[in-house]
């Protein structure tokens, strides 16, 4: 009995650490801020309910009500992040993160871990006014999201980046002027 309760700690190990050096081969700062794999962020998607989210996060908000639970923390040595879930019908429908460094290096390297995982998973991004999105399409009946994501240094004196996931609105369908 008791080979196999080691045993099965040493796959359980194993797994996790392999999940978390997936993460890592994205940088240090990425994957301590992403947490996980599972899910869109942190192990949670569009969708999901409050529920979700705290399991996912694993502590209380430092802020909350009924249509916003927020997170903040401090990561790296220099940074700091912003985290607010906006939920409409109880469920998931924006993810909003902010981080700001002191060390203007730790935060291109973050965003650069951002921008290289959301390559590897959604494909490659495009650029629009500034920011770079990710337009995911979803085959398991979530909906589909888009991913906004933009560096703010150059109006600062310090390393600052904005991740933006929602709702993926389909294309409003095009009426001719003439009807």
């Amino acid at each position: 009995m008791s080979f196999k309760l080691s045993f099965s700690a040493i796959v359980l190990l194993l797994v996790v650490s392999s999940c978390r050096g997936r993460l890592e081969k994205h940088g240090e700062l990425f994957a301590d801020m992403m947490k996980n794999e599972d899910g869109l962020f942190r192990g949670v998607n569009i969708g999901d309910d409050p529920d979700q989210v705290q399991r996912a996060e694993g502590i209380a908000p430092s802020d909350f009500n009924q249509n916003v639970y927020s997170y903040d923390g401090s990561i790296g040595e220099s940074g700091s992040y912003t985290i607010r879930y906006g939920f409409e019908n109880g469920k998931v429908y924006e993810i909003l993160v902010s981080a700001t460094f002191d060390e203007n290096a730790e935060g291109l390297n973050m965003l650069n871990g951002f921008r290289d995982y959301y390559n590897e998973v959604y494909g490659l991004y495009e650029k629009e006014g500034g920011y770079l999105v990710w337009k995911t399409k979803s085959n398991s009946g979530n909906p589909d999201v888009m991913i906004e994501m933009v560096d703010e240094s150059e109006f600062s004196d310090f390393g600052q980046f904005s991740l933006s996931m929602y709702h993926q609105l389909p294309p409003a369908k095009q009426v001719p002027l003439n009807q």
